[in-house]
């Protein structure tokens, strides 16, 4: 007799236990666990789909990067796709000649609206002015990430707008550790280049443009009190 061969896909094996004991010892032998995808294994992903799908310089690579790294939190191939598809479609409905890194962050702020207004509200002053001082970077630059110190600088500058005493390095180290806990920021190694505790910041759950008004509107109204 002609034997049939059945492969089941899962995303949690725990299904397993709900089968009947005879199928569980058909499966249970020949379990084959994939790892989740990382961040350079999507960026392959979305390139291979950019070249299919898009003109070719129409999307930047640090939009790559960005789109690569918010799906790796969860090893999700398809989220990635996704985030593309929408960000294409934004860059394009403006009539953008390139799909940036702030269309990837309003693709993922569409598809996951994670960050929560009170979250910003509760920041203390100086924190508000330092993720203004990353988010006005951000938007400035056009690019995914921005380096600790060019963000320092930045943040000289709002303080001075705001006429408020920079605080010191260490206290903004502070700062960021706690943003990031609080998923407003994320931080990785700057690489090679730039040696030392510099590091790369990006905001990716939320379009910069839109916390840099949250943050206006916060720092105004707390000057009014």
């Amino acid at each position: 007799p002609n034997r049939i061969s059945i492969m089941a896909i899962a995303r949690d094996k725990n299904f397993l236990r709900s089968l009947d004991t005879a199928t569980q010892s058909t499966f249970m032998h020949n379990v084959l666990a994939l790892d989740r995808y990382t961040a350079p294994q999507l960026a392959d992903i979305l390139n291979h789909r950019i070249e299919e799908a898009f003109k070719v310089g129409t999307v930047s690579e640090d939009t790559v990067a960005l789109i690569a790294d918010i799906a790796a939190r969860w090893g999700d191939a398809r989220l990635a796709l996704e985030l593309l598809w929408r960000a294409g479609m934004t860059a394009g409905g403006e009539g953008a000649g390139e799909v940036m890194p702030e269309h990837a962050r309003r693709a993922k702020a569409e598809v996951y609206p994670e960050v929560k207004r009170e979250v910003i509200r509760d920041l203390q002053l100086h924190e508000k002015l330092f993720l203004l001082a990353v988010a006005r970077k951000l938007k400035v630059s056009k690019r995914a990430y921005a380096l600790t110190g060019e963000v320092e600088k930045s943040y000289r500058v709002v303080c001075e707008e705001y006429d408020e005493e920079p605080r010191k390095h260490t206290q903004l180290w502070e700062y960021l550790n706690r943003m990031e806990g609080l998923g407003l920021v994320d931080l990785q190694p700057s690489g090679e280049r730039h040696r030392g505790k510099s590091q790369r910041i990006s905001v990716p759950d939320i379009p910069v443009a839109t916390l840099e008004r949250e943050l206006e509107k916060l720092l105004k109204t707390s000057s009014k009190r």
